[in-house]
């Protein structure tokens, strides 16, 4: 469809984060359309831009992206790069670097960064300085392994706690109480850690079992 002056009519297009509200002026024999932002404000921009691309948005993008640029700067100045914006780049790593070699058990399982940190880290680093103080080795983790990394499913873990919580970890059952194999062989066992661990492993006994039973014959518990 053709306005006056044989100009294309752009109105209710979208082009980037802008959507053509109406036809606003023409100056010399440029057309200008009047333009709502979705950040919510509007602004005439010519027809020549929004059909190059030259304009997507407001100007709201490119200032987002300048704060982004000088954000990401402040965080990683040589020699001075900020603890939380490393466990950030290594998050990221493993979930979207195929290269990365611990990409199979998290971007290869579908473990995915939400989308308020994927490309924000001054959000992230945010949200680990507002969290209890966790001590200088303490890791990142997701509450539940099957979801990935968000506000709502992270927490940080000490070393201890985070060998506790990894899905190679085996767990027993036992008196009411789920325990990491460690533990329960420390508190109930009648072998060795390292027998016990064998025995699941590379057996296959039920771990309640490698924990009480001392016979290597009988491995159901009576």
């Amino acid at each position: 469809m053709r306005g006056g002056h044989n100009r294309i009519d752009l109105t209710g297009k979208r082009f980037g984060r802008l959507v053509v509200e109406s036809y606003g002026e023409t100056r010399g024999k440029i057309a200008y359309w009047k333009c709502r932002c979705d950040c919510g404000s509007t602004k005439l921009i010519s027809s020549g831009s929004l059909r190059t691309g030259d304009s997507n948005s407001c100007g709201c993008l490119k200032r987002e992206q300048t704060v982004d640029r000088n954000t990401k700067h402040s965080l990683d100045q040589r020699g001075k790069r900020n603890r939380f914006y490393k466990v950030w780049l290594a998050m990221k790593n493993r979930c979207l670097n195929q290269k990365c070699k611990d990409y199979q058990n998290y971007g290869g399982k579908g473990i995915t960064v939400c989308d308020e940190w994927i490309n924000n880290p001054a959000a992230f680093v945010k949200w680990c300085e507002e969290q209890p103080k966790p001590e200088k080795r303490a890791l990142l983790d997701r509450r539940d392994g099957t979801k990935g990394y968000s506000p709502e499913n992270c927490r940080f873990l000490s070393d201890a706690e985070s060998v506790r919580n990894r899905s190679m970890s085996i767990f027993v059952e036992i008196n009411g109480e789920r325990l990491v194999l460690k533990d329960a062989v420390k508190k109930y066992g009648v072998v060795s850690y390292g027998c016990a661990k064998i025995r699941v492993r590379e057996y296959g006994w039920k771990p309640i079992d490698s924990v009480l039973i001392k016979s290597h014959l009988n491995r159901s518990i009576k």
